[in-house]
Protein backbone atom coordinates (compact mmCIF):
# COMPACT_ATOMS: atom_id res chain seq x y z
CA UNK A 1 0.00 0.00 0.00
CA UNK A 2 1.59 3.37 -0.89
CA UNK A 3 0.52 6.53 1.62
CA UNK A 4 0.53 9.80 0.34
CA UNK A 5 1.74 10.73 4.41
CA UNK A 6 5.04 8.86 5.17
CA UNK A 7 4.54 7.20 9.11
CA UNK A 8 7.83 9.46 10.25
CA UNK A 9 5.31 12.51 9.60
CA UNK A 10 3.44 13.38 12.43
CA UNK A 11 -0.55 13.98 11.88
CA UNK A 12 -2.90 15.67 13.72
CA UNK A 13 -6.89 16.23 13.15
CA UNK A 14 -7.30 19.26 14.77
CA UNK A 15 -10.32 21.35 13.53
CA UNK A 16 -8.24 24.72 13.02
CA UNK A 17 -5.15 24.80 10.76
CA UNK A 18 -4.69 28.20 10.33
CA UNK A 19 -6.72 31.74 11.80
CA UNK A 20 -6.10 33.37 8.86
CA UNK A 21 -3.71 32.88 5.71
CA UNK A 22 -0.34 32.85 6.58
CA UNK A 23 -1.29 32.51 10.35
CA UNK A 24 -0.09 30.20 12.77
CA UNK A 25 -2.38 27.27 13.62
CA UNK A 26 -4.79 28.53 16.79
CA UNK A 27 -3.36 26.57 19.51
CA UNK A 28 -6.25 27.02 21.91
CA UNK A 29 -8.78 25.96 20.29
CA UNK A 30 -7.09 22.85 18.70
CA UNK A 31 -6.73 21.70 22.44
CA UNK A 32 -9.93 22.20 23.74
CA UNK A 33 -11.18 20.26 20.99
CA UNK A 34 -8.69 17.36 21.88
CA UNK A 35 -10.18 17.63 25.73
CA UNK A 36 -13.66 17.80 24.22
CA UNK A 37 -13.32 14.95 22.45
CA UNK A 38 -11.35 12.68 24.95
CA UNK A 39 -14.04 13.74 27.61
CA UNK A 40 -16.86 12.63 25.12
CA UNK A 41 -14.99 9.46 24.65
CA UNK A 42 -14.48 8.83 28.48
CA UNK A 43 -18.22 9.65 28.71
CA UNK A 44 -19.55 7.12 26.24
CA UNK A 45 -16.94 4.51 27.86
CA UNK A 46 -18.76 5.06 31.09
CA UNK A 47 -22.43 4.40 29.76
CA UNK A 48 -21.62 1.82 26.79
CA UNK A 49 -22.41 -1.32 27.50
CA UNK A 50 -20.55 -3.27 24.37
CA UNK A 51 -17.89 -1.02 23.32
CA UNK A 52 -16.60 0.29 26.51
CA UNK A 53 -13.36 -0.90 25.72
CA UNK A 54 -13.03 0.96 21.65
CA UNK A 55 -14.30 3.86 23.43
CA UNK A 56 -11.07 3.81 26.23
CA UNK A 57 -8.61 3.08 23.77
CA UNK A 58 -9.56 5.95 21.50
CA UNK A 59 -9.54 8.32 24.09
CA UNK A 60 -6.36 7.12 25.58
CA UNK A 61 -5.16 7.14 21.48
CA UNK A 62 -6.39 11.04 21.12
CA UNK A 63 -4.56 12.25 24.51
CA UNK A 64 -1.36 10.76 22.97
CA UNK A 65 -1.76 12.54 20.28
CA UNK A 66 -2.39 16.00 22.22
CA UNK A 67 1.03 14.90 24.23
CA UNK A 68 2.33 14.61 20.71
CA UNK A 69 0.48 17.90 19.12
CA UNK A 70 1.76 19.64 22.57
CA UNK A 71 5.33 18.66 21.94
CA UNK A 72 5.53 19.28 18.23
CA UNK A 73 4.30 22.96 18.73
CA UNK A 74 6.48 23.37 21.92
CA UNK A 75 3.54 24.46 23.78
CA UNK A 76 5.47 23.93 26.85
CA UNK A 77 2.78 26.26 28.90
CA UNK A 78 0.09 23.60 28.12
CA UNK A 79 -1.16 21.10 30.73
CA UNK A 80 -2.17 17.83 29.17
CA UNK A 81 -5.05 16.67 30.75
CA UNK A 82 -4.84 13.89 33.49
CA UNK A 83 -7.03 11.37 33.74
CA UNK A 84 -6.99 8.47 36.15
CA UNK A 85 -8.94 6.36 34.15
CA UNK A 86 -6.53 6.41 30.65
CA UNK A 87 -3.82 6.15 32.91
CA UNK A 88 -5.05 2.72 34.45
CA UNK A 89 -5.36 1.94 30.65
CA UNK A 90 -2.49 2.81 29.29
CA UNK A 91 0.00 0.91 32.67
CA UNK A 92 -2.88 -1.97 31.54
CA UNK A 93 -2.14 -2.23 28.05
CA UNK A 94 1.70 -1.92 29.05
CA UNK A 95 1.24 -4.47 31.22
CA UNK A 96 -0.58 -7.03 29.15
CA UNK A 97 1.62 -6.14 25.79
CA UNK A 98 3.98 -9.59 25.79
CA UNK A 99 0.89 -11.59 27.13
CA UNK A 100 -0.94 -9.97 23.81
CA UNK A 101 2.28 -10.60 21.48
CA UNK A 102 2.74 -14.45 23.28
CA UNK A 103 -1.01 -14.89 21.86
CA UNK A 104 -0.31 -13.57 18.49
CA UNK A 105 2.78 -15.61 18.16
CA UNK A 106 1.13 -18.70 19.46
CA UNK A 107 -1.81 -18.42 16.56
CA UNK A 108 0.68 -17.49 13.87
CA UNK A 109 2.59 -21.20 15.19
CA UNK A 110 -1.02 -22.88 14.95
CA UNK A 111 -1.69 -21.69 11.76
CA UNK A 112 1.26 -22.78 10.36
CA UNK A 113 1.22 -25.88 11.80
CA UNK A 114 -2.36 -26.29 10.02
CA UNK A 115 -1.10 -25.03 6.85
CA UNK A 116 1.79 -27.79 7.02
CA UNK A 117 -0.46 -30.41 8.06
CA UNK A 118 -3.00 -29.41 5.25
CA UNK A 119 0.36 -29.32 3.04
CA UNK A 120 1.09 -32.71 4.19
CA UNK A 121 -1.93 -34.03 3.39
CA UNK A 122 -1.95 -32.56 -0.29
CA UNK A 123 1.14 -34.24 -1.15
CA UNK A 124 -0.02 -37.55 -0.01
CA UNK A 125 -3.20 -36.89 -2.42
CA UNK A 126 -1.07 -35.86 -5.36
CA UNK A 127 1.63 -38.99 -4.49
CA UNK A 128 -1.84 -41.21 -4.53
CA UNK A 129 -2.88 -39.81 -7.76
CA UNK A 130 -5.39 -37.82 -6.45
CA UNK A 131 -7.02 -35.53 -9.68
CA UNK A 132 -7.93 -32.92 -7.09
CA UNK A 133 -4.61 -32.26 -5.72
CA UNK A 134 -3.29 -30.62 -8.77
CA UNK A 135 -1.90 -27.37 -7.32
CA UNK A 136 0.36 -27.14 -3.97
CA UNK A 137 1.41 -23.92 -3.20
CA UNK A 138 4.48 -23.89 -1.29
CA UNK A 139 6.02 -27.33 -1.71
CA UNK A 140 8.90 -27.98 -4.68
CA UNK A 141 7.72 -29.19 -7.71
CA UNK A 142 6.26 -32.94 -7.79
CA UNK A 143 5.94 -34.82 -11.18
CA UNK A 144 3.49 -37.71 -11.13
CA UNK A 145 2.50 -40.06 -14.40
CA UNK A 146 -0.96 -40.60 -14.93
CA UNK A 147 -1.75 -42.13 -18.04
CA UNK A 148 0.19 -41.06 -20.78
CA UNK A 149 0.56 -37.25 -19.36
CA UNK A 150 3.13 -35.80 -16.86
CA UNK A 151 1.49 -33.75 -13.80
CA UNK A 152 3.19 -31.62 -11.97
CA UNK A 153 1.98 -30.50 -8.61
CA UNK A 154 2.50 -26.54 -9.41
CA UNK A 155 -0.16 -27.77 -11.97
CA UNK A 156 0.99 -27.95 -15.60
CA UNK A 157 0.65 -30.95 -17.61
CA UNK A 158 1.93 -32.30 -20.25
CA UNK A 159 2.58 -35.27 -22.33
CA UNK A 160 4.87 -38.55 -21.42
CA UNK A 161 6.54 -38.43 -24.74
CA UNK A 162 7.51 -34.64 -24.43
CA UNK A 163 8.74 -35.25 -21.13
CA UNK A 164 10.85 -37.96 -22.47
CA UNK A 165 12.33 -35.64 -25.25
CA UNK A 166 13.28 -33.30 -22.48
CA UNK A 167 14.97 -35.43 -20.26
CA UNK A 168 16.89 -36.51 -23.17
CA UNK A 169 18.40 -33.28 -24.02
CA UNK A 170 18.90 -32.34 -20.52
CA UNK A 171 20.93 -35.51 -20.28
CA UNK A 172 23.20 -34.76 -23.80
CA UNK A 173 23.95 -31.15 -22.46
CA UNK A 174 24.80 -32.60 -19.32
CA UNK A 175 26.98 -34.91 -20.77
CA UNK A 176 28.56 -32.26 -22.73
CA UNK A 177 29.52 -29.74 -20.11
CA UNK A 178 28.59 -27.09 -22.24
CA UNK A 179 25.77 -24.41 -21.65
CA UNK A 180 22.56 -24.91 -22.98
CA UNK A 181 21.81 -21.98 -25.54
CA UNK A 182 18.32 -20.80 -26.71
CA UNK A 183 16.94 -19.53 -29.46
CA UNK A 184 18.58 -16.16 -30.21
CA UNK A 185 15.31 -14.17 -31.56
Amino acid sequence: MVRAIPPAVPVFRVPHLRSGWGDLPNHVDNIESYVRRISDLLGKAKRARVNRDWHQREALGLREQLQRYVGFFDLSDVAVPESDELDALQAWIAAHKEEERQRREEAARLSEEERRREQAEQIQLFRAGDPRANYIPGVSPMLRVVGEEVQTSLGARFPVSHARLGLALVRRVRESGQVLQGNAG
